[in-house]
């Protein structure tokens, strides 16, 4: 006989006195006899997400020589050799305000607003980012209405900044979680946010959040057809996988290291790509969850000065400072490209397509998460060195549920607004406003090509 689960089932049980909850992924129970709509006739739902990182490209090392299907896999972009069907380089647009550089691209490229009227130093964005567009669009629809998250807590010089990519309605600040921990405990125990001692203390002996909802995981099991039951195990084993590494604070030790397991860290050496791989693993269990459909992932902030320590670049200045710093950089034996602004690159396209390629891996309906999702992926400038305002770098991840045509180059051939790029991911998700952004960066038409 049939049994029926509700759409927002959760597996409950309760750990020190504390209600835990973790949501499930879309198990066939849930779907159509097809797989490519819910059970009761609905499409399956879209997400919309932000991927922002500082300082721009090296466009010689970015922009693929062909246009089409048939694009080039560049230097820069050489990592998304695994997942390319799905990622669309969209090259030769322009950004129309011209401010502060930085601050002015950084507003512009996911707002399509800027003002020099505003009382911050740097002025800034009057309006939404695309992806609190869509959050206020889908409001009610999910548990949370959307999600900030930040990577490197590094601002420019020896700053710290403390706010993510996306902005509100007026252009406000969002802030963004930076710490791992907290975000996991948010979205999968129900509790402990921030990153102060006491609370991360509490969220550690929490951690093992999976081990409180067991026994009624084993319940449903029982009651799931075989395929169903192989989703489970698998969901249940990547939740177990992200707890371990939140336990091991992501060094893959033994022990637990001192609060706070993941909140402010050495500036001089931000583990990046551990930090964005165990994040990674916890948003998109996130979204198979349908816990949240909009979100913004801050990889590093615009005119950043992270320092890329790492053995295959060794750093010894900032981004930003190398950007603008005439002398040769020191050469990296073994690679066609010596300049380190180009590795640091190379390392941050590593970390994104790590994430597209989990997002592949998440059955989401008879596809994937890719099949459902629209993720735009810029930065604030073409170049740091020249604050290039033209050709800006933009990837448009995903096929929004058939609505876009993924795995393509387009250039443009007359350099039109960003903006465009910014109302297509929008219209791929259905949120069908007529336009985007302020009178300079105005747009009402779409990039059709990119379009079904």
């Amino acid at each position: 006989m049939r049994f029926s689960i509700p759409r927002r089932a959760m597996l409950r049980g309760a750990m020190a006195g504390s209600a835990v909850a973790i949501g499930l992924p879309m198990l066939e129970r849930f779907l159509n006899r097809h797989g490519d709509a819910l059970a009761n006739g609905t499409a399956i739902p879209k997400r919309l997400g932000v991927w922002f990182w500082g300082n721009g490209v090296r466009l010689d090392h970015w922009t693929p020589s062909a246009t089409g299907a048939t694009w080039d896999l560049t230097s820069e972009l050489a990592a998304f050799a695994p997942v390319k069907k799905y990622v669309s380089v969209v090259s030769g647009l322009k950004r129309n305000h011209n401010g502060t550089a930085h601050h002015d691209g950084w507003a512009s490229m996911l707002t399509g607003t800027y003002s020099t009227d505003m009382a911050d130093t740097y002025r800034g964005a009057t309006g939404p980012t695309i992806d609190q567009i869509a959050a206020t669009a889908w409001d009610g629809k999910a548990p949370h209405r959307s999600l900030e998250i930040g990577i490197s807590q590094r601002g420019k010089a020896t700053s710290k900044t403390s706010e993510g990519a996306s902005k509100g309605p007026t252009g406000q600040k969002l802030p963004a979680d930076f710490s791992p921990e907290s975000l996991y405990m948010r979205f999968f125990a129900g509790g402990v946010t921030g990153t102060d001692p006491k609370a991360a203390a509490q969220a550690r002996m929490r951690v093992r959040a999976l081990d409180a909802v067991l026994e009624d995981a084993a319940r449903l099991r029982k009651r799931l057809g075989t395929s169903d039951q192989i989703r489970l195990d698998a969901h249940l084993d990547g939740i177990s996988e992200i707890e371990h590494a939140l336990a091991a604070g992501g060094a893959g030790g033994c022990v637990a290291p001192a609060a706070p397991v993941w909140g402010v860290q050495d500036l001089d050496k931000e583990n990046l790509r551990d930090k964005h791989d165990l994040v990674s693993k916890i948003l998109v269990k996130i979204l198979a969850c349908d816990l949240t459909r909009a979100f913004s992932l801050m990889f590093t902030s615009m005119q950043n000065d992270v320092l890329f320590w790492y053995p295959e670049i060794m750093a010894t200045e900032g981004l930003h400072v190398m950007t603008h710093d005439d002398r040769p950089n020191t050469p990296t034996p073994g690679l066609a490209q010596n300049d380190k602004v180009h590795l640091c690159v190379v390392y941050a396209m590593q970390c994104l397509a790590d994430l597209v390629t989990k997002m592949q891996a998440e059955t989401v309906g008879a596809g994937n998460l890719l099949d459902y999702t629209c993720l735009m992926a810029t930065s604030e400038v073409a170049e740091g060195t020249s604050h290039g305002h033209t050709d800006l770098p933009i990837l448009i991840v995903g096929a929004a549920g058939g609505a876009l045509k993924p795995g393509l180059h387009y250039r443009s051939p007359n350099e039109e607004s960003v903006s465009k790029a910014l109302l297509t991911g929008l219209r791929a998700v259905d949120i069908n406003q007529p336009s985007i952004g302020d009178a300079v960066g105005f747009a009402d038409t779409t990039l059709t090509a990119l379009q079904v």
